[in-house]
């Protein structure tokens, strides 16, 4: 891992904090078997904030998402969570509204000494449901103490469709190309979404995203919000998703010195950070268990970029509760210059995969066509096909039977090895 990528962890976001101590207890009574649950607290290093006292207590985060089920054991002993907005919860498909309690799980699920808890578990949560409320930011702006909001969605639109290389120079896009932009989601009709962002950021919140999950290597266009409205600021933050460990498999791991080591850097899904990368970290997104919506004691296993922001949402209600003078730009200044980049894998590439709807076939099942991509960062410009290849192998071979991922992996290594 070079730092010319710009692909770092959370790991040493919240250990700044132990230089501000409420009181001070032992990492090791934090490190329990629900702590290591999830999968992904201690990659981030969490149990160094909680031993000096940061949990999120007195912290309310915004859950823009499906709603969380707020009855949940997770969620059901937070006293100042709710839900604002305009949505029915009476008679709610929990099946098909899954996705805003997993992620609310990972971002502050409480410790009940139940299977796993969320990073800032003492912190509250008020969840809105933004498919019915036309993505507006503004129902959090009457609550001046939210100042982080989780994002675990986005239109999945690639940036290089709308850029082509020559618009862009040594990573500068001008005003004019901004303009040229601007243009043309006015004509598509994708600009709709910007304006209540640009309102939120105005309004003092900070917005964390998902970054996607198409394996591109450019980002999200969401994560343009920031030069579209004509400044560059940490009020919006992408996130893509490392290649966690996962059962028997160390992918990656936080040593004792503070460094992160392992075989591979990225989960397979993730879009990474091209054009981005000062405003983008990495976190845990890699079979995340976290709250199922479905039953009130019940846990699921779930990959993608929407697993990994929570945990820097949650990251960021434990500064926000050391700092609480803090505006919400400081906060993410914050995740950002203590983010660790100290990062070594023994494998100098990541491989990502995507599948995408081409249409149907004639008995009207869904029909995919397949996207693999290998990016090498250690300067060499000379292998082979038969090497590419075999590293394309290799990588789908070592993560194949892992977890919820596994069916789509075995899918990109059957297409490769044809």
């Amino acid at each position: 891992m070079t730092k010319s990528t710009k692909v770092i962890v959370i790991a040493a976001a919240i250990t700044m904090l132990s230089s501000f101590p409420l009181y001070s207890a032992s990492i090791e009574e934090f490190q329990t078997k629900e702590y290591y649950g999830s999968g992904g607290l201690e990659l981030i290093n969490a149990a160094e904030a909680y031993a000096k006292g940061y949990t999120g207590k007195g912290i309310t985060i915004g859950i823009t998402d499906q709603p969380v089920n707020l009855e949940h054991e997770s969620f059901s002993s937070k006293t100042g969570s709710k839900y604002i907005g305009s949505f029915e919860l009476n008679g709610i498909d929990w099946k098909t509204n899954s996705h805003g309690s997993h992620v609310g799980g990972i971002a502050a699920g409480s410790k009940n000494d139940k299977y796993m808890h969320g990073v800032a578990f003492d912190a509250d949560i008020i969840s809105t449901y933004f498919m019915t409320d036309d993505y507006d930011f503004s129902k959090y702006n009457s609550y001046s103490e939210i100042k982080c909001i989780n994002n675990s969605w986005g239109p999945a639109i690639s940036v290089d469709d709308y850029f082509v290389p020559e618009d862009v120079e040594d990573g500068i896009i001008s005003e004019k190309v901004i303009d040229k932009l601007v243009t043309q989601l006015r004509n598509d009709g994708g600009y709709d979404l910007f304006p209540p962002i640009f309102e939120a950021v105005s309004k003092d919140k900070l917005l964390i995203f998902a970054n996607a999950n198409q394996g591109q290597h450019e980002t999200d266009l969401l994560e343009f919000m920031n030069w579209l409205n004509g400044k560059s600021v940490n009020n919006l933050i992408s996130v893509t998703a490392t290649l966690n460990s996962y059962g028997d498999k160390k992918h990656l791991e936080r040593n004792s010195d503070g460094s992160i080591t392992g075989d591979y850097l990225v989960a397979p899904f993730t879009n990474l950070a091209k054009y981005y990368e000062d405003s983008i970290i990495s976190a845990p997104g890699w079979n995340i268990l976290s709250s199922d919506s479905m039953e009130k004691e019940g846990y699921v296993c779930l990959s993608g970029t929407s697993m990994a922001t929570p945990f820097v949402t949650g990251g960021a209600a434990l500064v926000q509760q050391a700092f609480p003078y803090m505006n919400s730009k400081q906060i993410g200044d914050v995740l950002l210059s203590t983010a660790n980049s100290n990062i070594k894998t023994e494998n100098s590439f990541c491989v990502t995969c995507y599948s995408f709807l081409v249409g149907y076939n004639d008995d009207l099942t869904p029909k995919y066509d397949y996207s693999i991509k290998i990016f090498y960062f250690d300067g060499k410009i000379d292998r082979s096909d038969a090497q590419i290849k075999n590293d394309i192998l290799s990588f789908l071979s070592d993560i194949q039977n892992e977890g919820n991922t596994g069916k789509k992996v075995k899918a990109f290594l059957m297409l490769v090895k044809l």
